[in-house]
């Protein structure tokens, strides 16, 4: 978790660039992805007036799933 999704240079010629690109946008579409679920949450708990406590549990296991799943796909990537 020390190395970042967007390296740069940080490979030999020979590696997978868009595979790389691929890991990134992965994780952004799971962080835009976390934040349709929070304001779709609210939406419901508003409306039904009912309390959504675990969502912001929720929204954050996806961030971090789709990060360990970012890092995995640029690792492969990169070697």
């Amino acid at each position: 978790m020390w190395h970042t999704i967007f390296a740069g240079n940080a490979c030999s010629p020979d590696c997978d660039w868009a595979g790389a690109d691929r890991a990134g946008m992965l994780f952004f579409a799971f962080t835009v992805g976390s934040f349709v679920v929070t304001a779709v949450g609210v939406v419901v708990a508003w409306r039904k007036q009912i309390d959504l406590a675990w969502l912001p549990l929720l929204s954050s296991a996806m961030i971090v799933a789709g990060l360990f799943l970012a890092l995995f796909l640029f690792d492969q990537a990169m070697t």
